[in-house]
């Protein structure tokens, strides 16, 4: 393999039902672009570790794996890290993204020079659960800082991999580790794009019901580091109330800026 250019990370707790049918589709896919592909075990306790590892044996993937849980964060950490190319793709193992549009996102981050292209999910594909709550996590983060994306933690994204890697530290090792992510990326001003991806169907009721706490973890999470990285914001909001309480005179708060939440859309003028 001759100096490829982007590697795919694809982070693997307990897929063993839907690995056979997408480890070959995988697999051929990035032989044919030149791909490297870099499979994480987060420490599965189904066969998904016996079914990686045979696979890896006979083809030129790698496979790294983790003695306890980390998390799909902590496992896409070690993926990351492990890459070597100038560019990475993250992608769930689930079935539910698309090999293709791992090249679709990387030509399209070449051709506008991105630092990181997310895959922008169609609402419809993904369940009604989903959908609520990627809209519910983009509201509130756009509240408090410029979001240029709609779709903030789609698991499927294009990293300038000198970027990601430096990022890591600042990320979770949970669920909420691409919402974050891209948040960093876009606080830190990289050019952060959009390009539409296919999403096939859910795999059934159990995998939309996890979904619903994972996505309260995330918003928990969303609103802890958002507060950390504008806390100047905040800190000075709280002061103006306090002196518009202590002195009776709210013009502070509502004259000039409209709504006691003014500083935090000033968050968009950094």
């Amino acid at each position: 393999m001759a100096n490829p250019i982007l590697t795919i990370v694809i982070p693997v707790f307990n897929e063993a039902d839907v690995l056979p049918a997408f480890l070959p589709e995988i697999e051929e896919y990035a032989q044919s672009n030149d791909f490297v592909l870099i499979f994480v075990d987060d420490a599965s306790t189904d066969e998904s570790a016996k079914l990686l590892a045979a696979f890896c044996q006979q083809s030129k993937s790698t496979l790294l794996r983790h003695k306890v849980n980390r998390g799909y964060g902590g496992a896409l950490k070690t993926g990351i890290k492990a890459c070597q190319t100038e560019y990475v793709v993250t992608m769930d193992a689930d079935g539910q993204h698309q090999p293709v549009d791992a090249g679709r996102l990387l030509e399209f981050g070449l051709a506008k020079g991105a630092d990181m292209v997310v895959g922008r999910r169609q609402s419809g594909n993904s369940g009604l659960y989903r959908a609520i709550g990627r809209k519910m996590i983009r509201l509130l983060a756009g509240t408090l800082v410029s979001l240029p994306i709609e779709d903030l933690n789609s698991g499927m994204k294009l990293y300038r991999t000198r970027l990601a890697q430096g990022y890591l530290v600042l990320c979770p090792d949970g669920m909420s580790f691409s919402d974050i992510i891209t948040l960093v990326f876009v606080h830190r001003n990289n050019l952060v794009l959009e390009h539409d991806i296919n999403v096939r169907a859910g795999r059934g009721a159990k995998a939309r019901l996890a979904h619903v706490p994972r996505s309260k973890r995330c918003l928990k999470f969303l609103i802890s580091s958002l507060c950390l990285i504008r806390a100047g914001y905040f800190y000075h909001w709280a002061q103006d109330l306090f002196f518009s309480v202590s002195f009776g005179d709210f013009r502070s708060l509502f004259g000039t800026r409209g709504s006691p939440l003014g500083p935090c859309y000033c968050l968009c003028s950094d």
